[in-house]
């Protein structure tokens, strides 16, 4: 599925994610890693009355908010998973925290699996940390993982695709060709040709979809969509592929047998400057502009259903979509400006835009205000363009 609704520059957080770290810490450190952790534990526990008392809200607000939490999750299984935690700053009685984290659903029913990444404010009161603010920078589909229950073969599948990235992004071609169906003789000449032509690169995954289309006895085929990026100076086309991936069991193990590509999109974004273009008219041009003016409109007169019109989504999700934006910003007074718009490039149906905006609240709902630079991939369906994807570049936090 494409990336989560795309709230423009902004998301904010419902849940709160958090961390530890393993360096050696002060005591207002791991006082911070300990209600972090709590926090963490209480959430997935369903334990509200616990998880309020991690959190800085007046006692007359916390059997509201439990009440909310409940409605929201009760029948979830909620699961996280931190990726990364960082104390970026500690001044007194004031501490920020940055967490990326992934959330899944461990039952059956539908929820969009993602991994998030959360700025938290912290204040220290009566000699306890407690979060303060949260907000989420950037939220992405998490594909290497499902909510539904799966079998162990499906997950066998996944830890093998998983391992298969990892062992590229590391160079480790011994373990990577463990994970692929193919003559002992054939190894080191294998080894050989991916050192040659890879050894100077850091190349980069990230999945952006993940299928298992088919398992029968011992073969599968895998859907893949991942992108490719090489993070050094070397040049190097970074991409979008799309790829199945035909798998075999032998000896109780998944491997890969063969792969075909299907598709693959070079990412202009990353493209030296003389590769972009823009080949739309300038009527084309004021269109993705006044779609970009509507989206903000109707985002803060919370107009949702005129809001998703522009934005590609498929049907079947807009209902979910539209509570989920009204449970977690209708309470705001949300006010955007936006200070700067540029094409990046255009040509036939797609586009790529950059928009810098301030994101102001207009009422006494706690909310950090914002200057956000977001990249916007923009595509055309039925003659109107919409929003396809959306990235975060920047986040300034306005006093």
């Amino acid at each position: 599925m494409k990336k989560q609704i795309l709230i423009i520059l902004i998301v904010l957080s419902v849940v709160l994610f958090w961390g530890c770290s393993s360096n050696k810490e002060s005591e207002d450190e791991k006082a911070i890693r300990e209600v972090v952790e709590q926090n963490f534990k209480y959430f997935e526990q369903k334990d509200w009355e616990a998880y309020s008392k991690t959190v800085d809200m007046s006692e007359e607000e916390v059997e509201q908010h439990n009440k909310e939490l409940d409605e929201m999750f009760s029948k979830y299984e909620i699961r996280f998973d931190i990726e990364e935690f960082e104390i970026t700053k500690i001044e007194g009685n004031k501490a920020e925290v940055r967490v990326v984290a992934v959330t899944q659903n461990m039952n059956d029913l539908p929820y969009k699996d993602n991994r998030s990444t959360a700025i938290h404010e912290m204040i220290k009161k009566d000699g306890k940390w407690l979060f303060c603010k949260s907000i989420i920078t950037e939220t992405d589909p998490f594909f290497g993982y499902s909510s539904d229950k799966e079998s162990e073969d499906k997950k066998a599948i996944r830890e093998v695709v998983e391992q298969n990235l990892k062992y590229f992004e590391q160079k480790d071609w011994e373990a990577y060709s463990k994970t692929v169906d193919m003559p002992e003789e054939e190894v080191e000449q294998h080894n050989k040709e991916l050192d040659e032509m890879f050894s100077e690169y850091e190349i980069r995954f990230d999945i952006e979809e993940f299928e298992i289309t088919k398992i029968e006895g011992d073969k599968a085929e895998v859907r893949v969509v991942a992108v490719s990026k090489n993070i050094n100076d070397l040049p190097y086309k970074d991409n979008r592929s799309t790829a199945i991936h035909k798998m075999i069991k032998k000896d109780g193990k998944w491997l890969f047998s063969s792969s075909e590509i299907e598709d693959t999109e070079y990412l202009s974004s990353e493209m030296p400057d003389d590769e972009k273009v823009i080949e739309i008219s300038s009527e084309e041009q004021e269109a993705i502009k006044e779609v970009v003016e509507l989206n903000f409109k109707y985002f803060a007169e919370k107009d949702w259903a005129s809001y998703l019109d522009t934005v590609d989504i498929p049907e079947e999700y807009v209902e979910e979509e539209i509570r989920g934006l009204e449970e977690e910003l209708g309470m705001y007074e949300l006010e955007f400006t936006t200070e700067k718009l540029e094409i990046v490039w255009a040509k036939g149906n797609e586009a790529e835009i950059r928009v810098t905006t301030v994101t102001r609240n207009k009422n006494d709902e706690p909310y950090v205000d914002n200057r956000a630079t977001g990249l916007h991939k923009m595509v055309k369906k039925d003659g109107k363009w919409l929003f396809s994807e959306s990235k975060i570049e920047k986040t300034e936090y306005l006093d």
